[in-house]
């Protein structure tokens, strides 16, 4: 579904509280991205300090009445704060938001100056190739890599570092996006006698369709097998001992050890290797593909699982004092926000941190 248009009929309906959750979602961060260029915008028919005054009430309330990040000791004194000084972030808190103000000469300017000499930047579309033996830095600079209609004559692996991301088409004409800190290996001859690849990390994969030559997704010790489907799937060992794999459309039928399971549209199964238990249930389409539409989303979601995904993305290393091992947050991130409002974001969440060259210390909460 593409993403709403911002129109004056669009406003209108949002200050009537009449547009679907997507809309909603689309004007809050419409609303942010003005306020962090300092921009009005122009519109002849509607009086925009209507949607100002509206949303900036509205926030408010939500962070006083409704919603609790653990942020007492830490919470800021929201003020009105006039365009040309105004600095703003936007994390939607399911279906409301926070807005997040401060002055421009004071914390801004302290993350902003941590962000640019630390480098602590989003990731980018760039890959290491390594085929025949030998090893190529590789940018999606046509948004993919081809090799659709190529024969595949010595073992391919794609690996994603920190911070990267990549897309590749497959000799069968199959899609797939890498998600960082990832590796796929395709074999040698993929596509002659059979499409079987080889994956850590995370992947989405658009499978085309061929009934005499089944797709198949090897990862840990489970094999996914799927006949011309859309599904994810998430797997670092390094970070958590949890398999799980996602369907959008189509069918996958996944094997591990001596259990089968099938999948239908909007299930997830995950695997949990310590436990050795296996869970399919129906899950948000929007939690399971965020990544790949620009976002990081978390619906009460451990800290130290936040971490990771933002450390895998803007490439640091962190460190967590025990107090936080409860503690869990919900929101809605893009994964090319500044990662001084990343900063700006857990602090105002009641995350005491510091930051040591690439190394985020959080510190003893209070």
């Amino acid at each position: 579904m593409a993403n709403p248009k911002i129109t004056e009929e669009l406003l209108n309906r949002y200050l009537l509280e009449e547009c679907t959750q997507k809309e909603v979602e689309e004007v809050e961060c419409w609303y942010n991205q003005l306020l962090t260029e300092k921009k009005q915008p122009d519109y002849h028919n509607i009086n925009f300090d209507d949607i100002d005054f509206y949303l900036r009430n509205k926030f408010q309330d939500k962070i006083i009445s409704d919603y609790s990040l653990e942020i007492q000791s830490k919470r800021k004194k929201l003020n009105t704060i006039y365009w040309s000084s105004a600095a703003a972030i936007l994390l939607i808190i399911s279906v409301s938001v926070f807005l997040i103000e401060f002055s421009s000469n004071t914390l801004n300017d302290k993350y902003t100056y941590i962000a640019q000499n630390q480098e602590l930047n989003p990731g980018n579309f760039q890959a290491t190739i390594v085929y025949n033996n030998k090893q190529k830095k590789v940018e999606n600079t046509n948004n993919t890599l081809d090799f659709q209609h190529q024969k595949i004559v010595s073992d391919v692996e794609i690996i994603t570092a920190k911070g990267e991301e990549f897309e590749s088409i497959l000799p069968d004409g199959t899609r797939i996006r890498i998600n960082a800190g990832s590796s796929l290996t395709i074999p040698k001859n993929y596509n002659s006698f059979s499409r079987e690849v080889y994956l850590q990390g995370e992947a989405y994969f658009e499978v085309a369709k061929n009934p005499q030559k089944l797709f198949k997704v090897n990862v840990s010790d489970a094999k996914i097998i799927a006949l011309g489907t859309a599904f994810n799937v998430k797997y670092y060992p390094q970070e958590s001992p949890t398999l799980k794999a996602f369907l959008l459309e189509g069918s996958i039928q996944i094997e591990h050890k001596q259990e089968q399971y099938k999948l239908e549209p909007g299930q997830l199964y995950t695997h949990e290797s310590n436990s050795g238990m296996n869970k399919v249930q129906t899950t948000e389409l929007d939690n399971q593909l965020a990544w790949k539409e620009g976002y990081f989303i978390f619906d009460h979601t451990p800290l130290a699982e936040i971490l990771n995904e933002l450390a895998r993305w803007y490439n640091f290393t962190y460190s967590v004092d025990p107090s936080y091992q409860s503690k869990t947050l919900s929101g809605k991130i893009k994964r090319n926000q500044a990662f001084q409002d990343i900063v700006t974001i857990l602090e105002f969440s009641g995350i005491d941190l510091e930051l040591k060259g690439r190394h985020i210390l959080l510190k003893p909460s209070m």
